[in-house]
C-alpha cells in the first residue's frame, strides 16, 4: 500500500503557491436547496431529510444519505457521543449536525462556503432553537478550531485542488487531522466517480497539484496521521467511508447498532421504512417525554401486511402473540439513559380494537412532529375503548386524559360519569364503534367482566397498597324484573361487604343476597338503592323544613348506633356514600369497613375528607362532617353537628343518646348560629342568590342587632346589588359600633369612590391606613388610593401607593399592573418591563400583560421578542385583533428566514 509519509511542517502546508482560482459554488450542479419550515421541517438539496426538535429522518428519495447515516450510525450512540464536540466540514443542509445534537453532542459547528446553505442552516437553527449549533461560512483553509468528532463527507476531492488548494492528499489529511481530537469520518471518492469526470475537481488548479489522487495514497495518509483506520463500507461503487482514530480513542460499541437509541430514532426508523402506523395511545407523552425519565406506554397499530418490516424490533420481545408483540426500550435523553418506553405493536385486524376503529385510526392518521397520531376524534374514541375494554377501570389520570381529549375532539363528555361504562359504550356506539370485548386474552382487564360492560355504572381504581391495585366495579343487572347490584372488587373487598351488611338488617343499609370468591376478586350481590346521592341534594335541603331535617339527622344517628352495636367501623362515611331513598338515609360501600373479627389494611387517604386530625377513624366525626353540608341550610342544628365533628377527641360527643338529647332539647349559641349563618350567606352569595343571603343574615340581627360583622356583610351584599344608599347605612352603623372594623371602612371608601366623591374616599382610605390594618386590606387600600391620585394627575403619589401595595402583597397582580402603567407614563420603560415580568411569573397566561410587553418590545425595536409575545397572546385568545394587527406590522421588519433563494446555477 506504499511507504508511510513524513509529517509535513506548517511552513510546507502554507508555503507560497502559484496563483490559483478557487471554485466557490460547489452546489451549482446539485439539486437546488429548499426549506419548508414547520413543526416538521422539510430540507432539500444535496441532502434531503425531515427534522423536528425531537427527531431527524432521511427522506425516502435520498438513498445515499441513508447509506451514510447507516454506516456511521454507531458514532451517534448517545452513550458514546454525549459530551463530545462535532465539526461538520461541508455541512450542506446540516443533517449530521442535527443528528449529533439530538444524540448528545455538546457543541456542533456547521462549516460551509455556500451562502445559501449557510443561511438555510441558520434559519433552521433559529426556528427550532438549536443553540448549541454554530454556523460558519468559511473555507476550511481559514478554520483552525478542532473538535472531538469531524465529518468530511464528499469533501476530499473538492479541497484537493478546487475549492481549496492543498494539492496533495497528504496535506488534505494532515489538515483534517489537525482539526480532529478523537475521530475523523471521511469519504473517499474515486477518480472514476461520475461527478469528478463531469466537473474535474482534481484538475481544477493543476498548477498546485504536488501529489497523486488515488486510494493508496489516501489510505497511507490516514495511517500516517492517525493511530487507527477503519473501513466503514461503500456508499456507491466509487465512494466509501473510513473512520480514522486518534491515539487512545476506542471505537463505539456496535452491539446495539441496529436498535434505536432514542425515542426520536425509534420513530424515524418506522418512518424511513415507510411503515403506515399510528400511535393510538401515549403519543402525547412522547412530545414532552424527550428528556423526562420514567415509563411511557405506547400502543402502535400497524397493518398486518407490514408486520414483517418490524422484524428487527420484534427480536427479543417480551411477549409475542403472533398478531401483536410487546417490547421495552430504555432510551437516552439529554440527561442520560432512563426513559423506559414500553411499546405494544398490534396488527390492525387482531381484535385489539374493533376493525372499524382500527381502520379509521390508520386511514385518518395525522403527522405530529416525529410520529403519526390519531385524529382528535379517534384519539378520544380509542382511549375511551382502551379504558373500558383493556384497562377495565378508571383512575384519575385516565379520567383527566378523557376530559382533555373530548374537548379537543369537540365530543360532549360528562367527566362526572367517567366511571360509567354504560355511558361510555353509548358514546362509542354513537360514533360507529362496536362495543365488543377484545379477542386477545392478554389485553383483557385484570378484573374480568362478569356481565356486558354496558351494564357497568362504576369502575375505578380505588388505591394501591403494597404494590397491589384494588379495583371496584358495580353492575346494574336485571333479574326476574328486579334490578340488583353486582359489586365486583379486588381480592376480598366485596366478600367483606357481604359479611358486614348481613349483620345490618335495616332500611338504612342495602340488603344482600349472595356472595362468591374467585382467585383475585370477590362478588357481592345486593339490593339496588334507587336514591339521590347526598352530594347532589342541595335543592332537597333548601326545600325541607326544620322538622324534616331534625328527623333525618335522627336517622343518621340510628345508622351510627347500629354500627356501634355490632362493633363495626365503616371508615369511609362521606356524602358520596349516603343515598337518600324515600327521604331516608342509606349508608353504602362497606369495602373498607372493619371490626375486631374482620380487621383490614388501611390504604393511604382512606376517609381523608372526614377523618379526625389525629389520624384515627371515628364514624361519628365523619358523619358530623357530612351533616355540616345539611346544616349549612339549617343553622339551627349546628350545635349538634359541631359536637360530632369536634377535632379534639376529648371534647367530641360520640354518645348517641347524648346527641339525641342535644338534637331534641338543645339549641345553638348565638356565636354558633351566627357563624353558620355567615357561612350560609357566603354560599348563597357565590350562587348570586343575594336575597336569600340577606334573609339569612337578617335572622341573626333579629336575635341581636348590634353585630358589626353581620352589618358589614349586609352592606357588601347591598353593594353587590348596586343598592349604595342601603349599603352606606349598614357600613355607617357597623363603624358606629366598632370604628376598628377595617372591612366596613374599606367598603365604605370604595362606595364613595364609585360615587365620584374622590376627596371623601381618600379621607376614608387614609383613616384606614392610619390603623395599620392587616397586609391584604392595606394593600388594597394603597392600590385604590393610587388609582384616585392617578385620576387626579398626581403620578408621584400614585406611584408611591402602588409601590406600597405590591410591597405588602407581591402577588397582588392588579396593583402590579397599575404600578407598571405608571412607570410607562413616567417614561421608566425598563422598570415597567421588570414589573410586567414579575406579573408573568405570577400569572404566565395573562394575555393583557403579554400584549403590553409585545407593544413595549415593538416600540424599542426588539421585534423577535415582540413576535413571541403576540403569538403567545393569540394562543390564549385566538381572536385578539390588536395582536393580529401588530404581527402584520412585524412582517415588514421580519428577516427572511423561511424563504431560501434558489442559488446560482
Amino acid at each position: 500500500m506504499g511507504k508511510p509519509l513524513a509529517l509535513l511542517t506548517p511552513e510546507e502546508i502554507h508555503r507560497e503557491k502559484p496563483a490559483v482560482t478557487l471554485f466557490d459554488d460547489p452546489n451549482r450542479y446539485a439539486d437546488k436547496p429548499h426549506l419548508q419550515l414547520g413543526p416538521v421541517a422539510r430540507i432539500g438539496g444535496y441532502q434531503k431529510f425531515l427534522l423536528s426538535n425531537l427527531h431527524i429522518e432521511v427522506s425516502p428519495e435520498d438513498s445515499k444519505l441513508r447509506i451514510k447515516r447507516n454506516l456511521t450510525r454507531k458514532f451517534f450512540d448517545p452513550k458514546w457521543l454525549r459530551g463530545k464536540s462535532v465539526l461538520d466540514l461541508g455541512a450542506n443542509g446540516g443533517f449530521f449536525c442535527y443528528y449529533s445534537l439530538l444524540n448528545g453532542a455538546t457543541h456542533t459547528v456547521a462549516l460551509d462556503i455556500d451562502d445559501t446553505y449557510v443561511r438555510m442552516v441558520n434559519s433552521v437553527k433559529e426556528y427550532f432553537g438549536f443553540h448549541r449549533l454554530e454556523v460558519l461560512k468559511r473555507n476550511i483553509t481559514a478554520y483552525e478550531q478542532s473538535a472531538d468528532v469531524v465529518f468530511a463527507f464528499a469533501l476530499v476531492h473538492w479541497i484537493y485542488s478546487c475549492t481549496s488548494d492543498y494539492g496533495s492528499l497528504e496535506k488534505v489529511i494532515q489538515k483534517l487531522a489537525s482539526l480532529t481530537n478523537a475521530v475523523l469520518i471521511v469519504e473517499w471518492i474515486e477518480p472514476e466517480d461520475a461527478a469528478i469526470k463531469f466537473f474535474g475537481h482534481i484538475n481544477w488548479n493543476p498548477q498546485v497539484v504536488c501529489g497523486p489522487y488515488d486510494k493508496e495514497t489516501f489510505e497511507c495518509a490516514l495511517r500516517t496521521f492517525f493511530d487507527k483506520v477503519e473501513f466503514l463500507g461503500e456508499v456507491s461503487p466509487t465512494r466509501c467511508l473510513y473512520a480514522a482514530y486518534s491515539k487512545n480513542i476506542s471505537p463505539p460499541d456496535e452491539s446495539s447498532n441496529l436498535l434505536p437509541r432514542t425515542l426520536g430514532e425509534f420513530f424515524s426508523m418506522l418512518n424511513e421504512e415507510n411503515i403506515p402506523y399510528v400511535v393510538s395511545r401515549g403519543w402525547n407523552k412522547c412530545q414532552i417525554a424527550h428528556g423526562v425519565k420514567g415509563l411511557v406506554d405506547l400502543d402502535v397499530v400497524v397493518r398486518r401486511s407490514d408486520f414483517s418490516k418490524l422484524e428487527i424490533l420484534r427480536r427479543a420481545s417480551e411477549a409475542d402473540h403472533g398478531t401483536w408483540f410487546r417490547r421495552s426500550f430504555v432510551f437516552w435523553t439529554p440527561s442520560g439513559p432512563g426513559m423506559l418506553v414500553r411499546v405494544g405493536f398490534h396488527a390492525h385486524d387482531n381484535g385489539y380494537y374493533p376493525p372499524e376503529l382500527a381502520d379509521h385510526l390508520l386511514g385518518h392518521r395525522i403527522r405530529e412532529k416525529m410520529l403519526f397520531r390519531p385524529s382528535e376524534t379517534d384519539s378520544f374514541l380509542s382511549l375511551l375503548y382502551h379504558v373500558v375494554f383493556h384497562v377495565g377501570v378508571v383512575n384519575e389520570e385516565l379520567k383527566q386524559q378523557l376530559g382533555h381529549l373530548s374537548q379537543q375532539a369537540k365530543i360532549s363528555f360528562d367527566l362526572s360519569r367517567a366511571n360509567d361504562f354504560g355511558y361510555a359504550c353509548s358514546i362509542l356506539r354513537r360514533h360507529g364503534v362496536s362495543c365488543a370485548l377484545p379477542k386477545d386474552a392478554p389485553v383483557s382487564p385484570l378484573l374480568p367482566f362478569l356481565h356486558d360492560p354496558a351494564k357497568v355504572i362504576y369502575s375505578r381504581l380505588l388505591t394501591e397498597y403494597g404494590g397491589v391495585p384494588y379495583h371496584s366495579r358495580i353492575y346494574i343487572v336485571e333479574e326476574n324484573g328486579e334490578r340488583r347490584i353486582w359489586k365486583q372488587a379486588s381480592i376480598d373487598l366485596a366478600e367483606r361487604e357481604y359479611k358486614f351488611l348481613s349483620k345490618l338488617q335495616s332500611r338504612h343499609f342495602p340488603k344482600v343476597y349472595a356472595s362468591k370468591r374467585e382467585s383475585n376478586y370477590s362478588v357481592c350481590e345486593m339490593e339496588f338503592i334507587d336514591g339521590l346521592p347526598l352530594t347532589g341534594a342541595k335543592e332537597f335541603w333548601i326545600e325541607k323544613g326544620t322538622a324534616f331535617v331534625k328527623r333525618f339527622i335522627h336517622e343518621c344517628l340510628d345508622i351510627l348506633h347500629k354500627l356501634q352495636t355490632h362493633g363495626i367501623t365503616h371508615r369511609d362515611i362521606r356524602a358520596e356514600n349516603i343515598l337518600i331513598r324515600d327521604s331516608h338515609p342509606v349508608l353504602i360501600d362497606f369495602g373498607w369497613a372493619m371490626s375486631a373479627e374482620l380487621p383490614h389494611i388501611t390504604p393511604g387517604k382512606l376517609g381523608n375528607e372526614g377523618r379526625p386530625l389525629d389520624g384515627s377513624f371515628c364514624d361519628v366525626y365523619s358523619m358530623g362532617v357530612v351533616l355540616k353540608a345539611v346544616c349549612t341550610y339549617h343553622p339551627e342544628f349546628v350545635h349538634v353537628v359541631e359536637a360530632m365533628a369536634q377535632p379534639d377527641r376529648q371534647r367530641r360527643v360520640t354518645d348517641i343518646s347524648r346527641l339525641r338529647r342535644m338534637l331534641d332539647e338543645g339549641k345553638p349559641t348565638l356565636e354558633q348560629f351566627k357563624r353558620a349563618s355567615l357561612e350560609l350567606a357566603e354560599r348563597y352569595t357565590q350562587e348570586h342568590s343575594y336575597d336569600a343571603a340577606q334573609s339569612v343574615l337578617l335572622k341573626v340581627l333579629e336575635l341581636k342587632s348590634d353585630q358589626p360583622d353581620v352589618l358589614t356583610r349586609l352592606g357588601e351584599l347591598a353593594l353587590a346589588q348596586d343598592r349604595s344608599t342601603e349599603a352606606e347605612v349598614y357600613f355607617a352603623k357597623a363603624l358606629s359600633l366598632d370604628k376598628t372594623r377595617d372591612t366596613a371602612r374599606f367598603r365604605y371608601a370604595v362606595l364613595l369612590q364609585n360615587r365620584g366623591q374622590t376627596q371623601e374616599a381618600i379621607e376614608q382610605f387614609e383613616i384606614l391606613l392610619s390603623r395599620a390594618p392587616e397586609p391584604a386590606v392595606a394593600s388594597q387600600a394603597h392600590n385604590e388610593l393610587g388609582v384616585l391620585y392617578f385620576q387626579q394627575g398626581d403620578q408621584e403619589k400614585a406611584f408611591d401607593h402602588f409601590q406600597q401595595a405590591v410591597e405588602l402583597v407581591p402577588q397582588y397582580v392588579t396593583a402590579q399592573k397599575n404600578l407598571a402603567e405608571v412607570c410607562l407614563q413616567r417614561g421608566q420603560m425598563e422598570r415597567a418591563v421588570q414589573v410586567y415580568k414579575k406579573i408573568l411569573d405570577l400569572s404566565p397566561n395573562d394575555a393583557e400583560t403579554l400584549f403590553i410587553l409585545g407593544n413595549v418590545c415593538l416600540e424599542t425595536g426588539r421585534h423577535q421578542d415582540a413576535r413571541f409575545f403576540y403569538e403567545r397572546v393569540l394562543q390564549l385568545v385566538p381572536d385578539h385583533e390588536p395582536a393580529k394587527s401588530n404581527l402584520i406590522v412585524l412582517e415588514v421588519f421580519k428577516e427572511q428566514f423561511t424563504t431560501v433563494p434558489s442559488g446560482s446555477a
